[in-house]
């Protein structure tokens, strides 16, 4: 839930970052094709980015091309997912509850990967408008790299107790092997 706000703050600027990138791609023709587009309630065309996107750990890179408003379509549905179980009285926070160790474990293994992908790809991103933007417009470019950076201290905070449950976890194994049964 540490993540909700900056995965917000994130949303908002990319989608502030997409318009301003449009209405400098965007010609006489683009905006009459978009205007005949909404007349006859056609969907608009999908915009794709070609990202280059480095692994931080082996400086890899790799080109991916994404497909932004899906990809802004994501982090809604992250947000909204992490906002699900945020506090205790909430379905998805009981449903969690429910889980056994090892797929709690699993669970947030998934997660921490699943964001450090999203991550990977968010550095691309303000990469690519920087990079896409007349000079002109530069200093409009909404940059992310605090949130990007709070999501990281985020995930290096959710690691290390993630780390310390398991510790506990097999703590608790090893008690309940020896025979001690209320040492936690």
């Amino acid at each position: 839930t540490g993540l909700v706000p900056q995965l917000t703050q994130i949303i908002s600027k990319l989608e502030d970052n997409k318009k301003l990138l449009e209405s400098e791609d965007s010609s006489f023709f683009e905006r009459l094709s978009s205007f005949i587009r909404k007349v006859f309630n056609v969907k608009p065309r999908k915009i794709h980015y070609r990202l280059t996107i480095t692994n931080p750990i082996t400086r890899e890179q790799k080109t991916e091309n994404i497909e932004i408003e899906q990809f802004l379509s994501n982090l809604h549905k992250r947000v909204r997912f992490y906002t699900s179980f945020s506090l205790k009285k909430t379905p998805g926070y009981k449903k969690i509850e429910l889980l056994t160790n090892d797929k709690i474990v699993e669970f947030i293994v998934t997660q921490l990967a699943e964001n450090q992908t999203m991550l990977d790809v968010l550095l691309a991103l303000e990469d690519y408008y920087k990079a896409n933007i007349s000079t002109i417009q530069q200093n409009k470019i909404k940059g992310i790299k605090m949130e990007i950076a709070a999501l990281k201290n985020t995930l290096i905070k959710t690691n290390q107790r993630k780390a310390e449950y398991v510790t506990l976890i097999e703590e608790q194994e090893q008690m309940k092997k020896l025979g001690i049964t209320n040492a936690f």
